[in-house]
């Protein structure tokens, strides 16, 4: 007799087998994408930043003197302002692909673009005196230079050598912040 040969067979049993494991996998695999789901729906919803609330701002803080300008005033400056960007929105002198062409001359073209709202200057020659005239031409239709940055007016040099000679050139208006 050998010895150790009854051990084998005891140890030869405990031990599983591929087919003995698959239905339990095939059981467990779901469960545990469901549990990932669920952690992770619960992570992204209670992630958001909490706002504190308005009564959490100590009273000491306000200053009573400063005074609040009233509406009437403000609507009426946008209220000219939509009024001036309508009457340049008017100008068109041609559509191309949905966006509106305002002005073309050979140094530069301004164009209008709906659906992000915007006007852009495509510059095509020297892009300082271009910048200077495009920004009289807005300027013509009653607008002041800050209202160039809200309107929003945006520069683009649309020549690969004239971006190459100025590779700093600022996209916004004169006196505009970015």
């Amino acid at each position: 007799m050998l010895l150790g040969s009854g051990n084998y067979t005891r140890i030869r049993t405990r031990m599983l087998t591929l087919s003995q494991i698959k239905p339990k996998l095939i059981l467990a695999v779901p469960v545990l994408v469901v549990l990932f789901v669920v952690f992770t729906l619960v992570a992204i919803f209670t992630s958001g930043k909490k706002t504190p609330a308005p009564s959490a701002i100590p009273q000491s803080s306000i200053n009573p003197q400063v005074l609040i300008p009233p509406k009437q005033t403000t609507e009426t400056k946008t209220q000219d302002i939509k009024q001036i960007r309508d009457k340049i929105i008017a100008s068109q002198i041609a559509q191309d692909k949905g966006d509106i062409i305002l002005f073309t001359s050979p140094a530069y073209r301004i164009i209008y673009v709906p659906t992000p709202d915007i006007f852009f200057v495509m510059i095509t020659k020297d892009p300082q005196t271009s910048r200077d005239a495009s920004q009289k031409w807005f300027l013509d239709f009653g607008l002041n230079q800050d209202n160039l940055c809200t309107l929003p007016v945006r520069f683009v040099i649309n020549d690969f050598q004239l971006k190459k000679q100025f590779p700093d050139f600022n996209p916004l208006p004169d006196n505009c912040s970015p």
